[in-house]
């Protein structure tokens, strides 16, 4: 047997190796290992088959689970080099990182600490495989997962053993029940909430459960016989795991069905691994020197490797966006800084004799003072962030807006809103449930000012890039008597497109807006104005199907159909730019081109809406010069995100949007 259920398992030190390298390789976007995010699946298989044959052992041993001794050992295994790659960078993040990111870094560092930042990242939404700013921190969420398997399933294991009266086959088929009804939650949540999916336990334990599986099976003693066959399970294991990292991407819907892929192939080397004979090739392979090496490491390769490619990019770059060869270079670095850390902190204190010698309750307390200890620094350090003064001493007076834009050249004392509030500086159907998330359907709108008395009468329809626009609409509802239905959905723009949302076809969007579209015709508006993010959903190739959807929903609109230009879209965020140049702007300014997208494709949409008998209508001037698109005019900062304008900025445009709109009604 290759070093049996109890010995050392080169194999799988090999197979762990496998696991980092290939998320090492994703997210250093080293092609073509698209899906190299898999390996932390394989790790959780790797998990389950060791904890659960450990367990087996110590229940056919002593009749029982010493719980105290098992968190000990898992806390010494995990928490010390997990709490110093916590601690280091959450300092190298308040030297290096921005104070508006830093405040959430903060806040995940806490969770963290207290291994739950898969629950906090499944609440946030986070989309783990296309997040543009993800946190320092999210790697982690692996690690909670793990934690809270290792805390429940031994007391799990311990019940049902009691329960089915020690029945060893009892207790294996309810682990195989277990394990499906964990896939099937996983591929139900994955297209209903893909962030449920992916973050939390109960949608993830069938991985680490079937791991456990292949465990009983071993400890049953049903391994493979025949080395041939052995070999071809491992090769098929092995061959699953290279298609899964070299076919998935971020577009893939993860875990769900798509995990059962690297899963399974994980399950299949272990099992092949423990044959009965002579290692096979696949077994030798994995137990290569090197192989093993990286193995040994890999916890630490893994924990250190992800604030090593964010950091240096969140320092050096005003997108987060290193070179390959950059991001390459820095994975290969996590590899030595990893072996510092492997034996200065991992190896010393896992097996530090001191606390080996002692209680099991030593330990423990010792990992929850270690643990209130780092969460009440990380809080510490985000209280103090918030002290950092984020301006210059220039005051800007008060002015109107001005097309083209005057831009600052610095950050005005008086900045508005300022750069902390800029990110929940929104309009005010996001508080008031009108802007509709993914999921609704339901054409109902909202309305302001009394359409019975009314200037102008305005419906507003699109994405987040139409509800942008609501406050400097309210302002006229307020100032000029306007009446205003604003109809505005998650990603769901007014052109009629096909989006996918989640890996998946968009259809509650589509439904949404042919449904109002049906109530706006019912209705009577001097105008129905559109909007959305243009420049979100047009790529080189795309400009025709966005400029047709467009055309249209303008067609299936009666009266008059007023499109809004898109709004510039920064390959950065701008608020988070400006406080690396508080006394020089100039840095986070590009020209035009760089935020609007190609002339080409303006003229074009700008043409179709005309030729499907709409009006085109652009305040980008009071945005963007010839030249550059500032993002602090005057006194305003522009934008609270990388495209998004703050309410506070568009209500100053309230007064040129009024104009243009009274014009076209009249018309």
């Amino acid at each position: 047997m290759q070093g049996g259920q109890g010995g050392l398992r080169l194999d799988i030190q090999g197979l762990r190796a496998v696991a980092v390298v290939l998320v090492v390789l994703d997210h250093a976007h080293v092609p073509p290992f698209s899906g190299g995010y898999i390996g932390v699946d394989v790790f959780f298989v790797i998990s389950g088959f060791l904890i659960t044959g450990q367990l087996l052992r110590t229940l056919e041993k002593r009749g029982r689970i010493d719980f105290g001794d098992f968190y000990a050992r898992r806390a010494r295994r995990i928490l010390p080099a997990s709490i110093v790659v916590l601690l280091a960078t959450l300092a190298a993040a308040a030297v290096f990182t921005s104070p508006l990111t830093f405040a959430a870094t903060a806040r995940d560092a806490v969770w963290t600490a207290l291994y739950v930042p898969n629950i906090l990242f499944a609440l946030d939404g986070t989309d783990y495989l296309a997040s543009t700013e993800p946190s320092l921190f999210q790697h982690y969420w692996s690690l909670g997962v793990e934690e809270q398997f290792y805390l429940l399933w031994p007391l799990l294991l311990m019940v049902g053993f009691i329960a089915l009266r020690r029945s060893r086959r009892a207790v294996f088929l309810l682990l195989c029940g277990l394990v499906v009804a964990s896939l099937a939650a996983s591929v139900v949540v994955t297209a209903w909430q893909q962030p449920w999916a992916f973050f939390l336990l109960p949608t993830r334990a069938w991985e680490l459960g079937l791991g456990a599986v292949v465990a009983f099976l071993v400890a049953d003693g049903r391994v493979l016989r025949s080395q041939r066959t052995a070999a071809g399970v491992a090769w098929a294991g092995l061959a699953a795991i290279g298609v899964a990292a070299l076919a998935y991407s971020d577009t893939t819907a993860f875990p769900g069905i798509a995990a059962l892929v690297p899963v399974a192939g994980a399950a299949l080397l272990i099992w092949a691994g423990s044959h009965d004979g002579t290692p096979t090739l696949p077994a030798r392979l994995l137990g290569t020197r090197p192989a093993v090496f990286l193995g040994e490491i890999s916890y630490s390769t893994y924990l250190v490797h992800w604030p090593l490619l964010l950091i240096p990019a969140a320092a050096l770059t005003t997108d987060g966006q290193l070179p390959l060869a950059a991001t390459a270079a820095l994975g290969v670095l996590s590899i030595p800084v990893a072996y510092v850390l492997h034996r200065t902190v991992e190896m010393p204190l896992r097996f530090a004799r001191p606390l080996i010698r002692r209680r099991p309750s030593v330990t423990i307390v010792a990992s929850l003072a270690a643990t209130a200890l780092v969460a009440g620094a990380a809080v510490g350090a985000g209280v103090l962030d918030q002290r950092r003064t984020l301006t210059t001493s220039t005051t800007i007076a008060k002015g109107t807006l001005q097309d083209p834009p005057p831009p600052a050249d610095v950050v005005p004392a008086n900045l508005t809103p300022t750069l902390r509030a800029a990110e929940d500086d929104i309009a005010s159907v996001y508080d008031d449930g009108c802007h509709l998330d993914f999921e609704a359907t339901r054409p109902d709108g909202c309305r302001f000012g009394d359409p019975a008395t009314a200037t102008l009468s305005v419906a507003l329809l699109g994405d987040s890039h139409a509800a942008q626009w609501v406050p400097a609409l309210e302002r006229l509802v307020a100032e000029q008597g306007y009446h205003l239905e604003s109809h505005s959905k998650s990603n769901c723009p007014a052109a009629d497109i096909v989006k996918e949302n989640l890996g998946s076809r968009y259809t509650a969007c589509e439904e949404w807006r042919a449904a109002v579209i049906d109530r706006l015709n019912e209705s009577s508006f001097d105008v129905v104005l559109l909007a959305g993010y243009r420049n979100g959903n047009v790529e080189s190739d795309g400009a025709e199907e966005w400029n047709r959807g467009l055309a249209a929903t303008i067609e299936a609109l009666d009266g008059t159909t007023v499109v809004l230009a898109d709004t510039p879209s920064w390959p950065f965020d701008p608020p988070t730019c400006i406080t690396k140049n508080l006394e020089n702007l100039a840095a986070c300014t590009l020209p035009p081109e760089d935020t609007l997208g190609s002339p080409g494709f303006l003229r074009a949409e700008r043409a179709a809406v005309r030729a499907a008998g709409g009006e085109y209508l652009d305040l980008t001037g009071y945005l963007c010069s010839s030249t550059t698109c500032p993002p602090v005019i005057g006194r305003y900062g522009v934008y609270r995100d990388y495209n998004h304008m703050t309410a506070t900025f568009v209500r100053q445009l309230a007064e040129p949007l009024h104009q243009e709109l009274v014009a076209y009604a009249e018309e």
